[in-house]
């Protein structure tokens, strides 16, 4: 996740701490820093989507169930991980990329799956890849 305090700093989704201001899309598509609200956390079950891009590099693992953008076909569509296949087109935070590789992890006894509350968007950059995240109500 790409944090905003003072400078930017990339940091791993275990170490960002609510009232920090992470990079993260509005639904017009502009880049905005919104202050997280939560982050809960609760044991993985079941498998990890990890997503390569090719141009960019960027790479992110996420659940199979998790939802992200794809800028397929001139239109942007939400999309399963599980649904994604390499060719598809994401949302990242240098512009648009093509998936490199999908390819599916099983999750270990040790590993937690995080959701991130934000402020004012719901599209959130992790491993350079915007996804969704959990806009807080008001």
């Amino acid at each position: 996740v790409l944090a905003e305090d003072g400078r930017r700093l990339s940091l791993p989704i275990s170490q960002i701490k609510v009232g920090q201001k992470i990079l993260a899309l509005t639904k017009e598509r502009k880049h905005v820093f919104s202050k997280v609200l939560g982050l809960p956390k609760s044991p993985s079950v079941g498998d990890f989507i990890k997503i390569k891009t090719k141009n960019s590099k960027h790479e992110l693992t996420v659940t199979p169930h998790h939802t992200s953008l794809r800028c397929n076909q001139g239109h942007d569509a939400s999309f399963e991980a599980a649904e994604l296949k390499k060719g598809d087109c994401l949302h990242t935070t240098t512009g648009r990329d093509v998936v490199a590789s999908v390819v599916r992890l099983p999750a270990t006894k040790d590993d937690v799956t995080f959701t991130i509350e934000l402020a004012e968007s719901d599209l959130v950059a992790v491993g350079g890849v915007y996804t969704h995240a959990k806009m807080a109500k008001h």
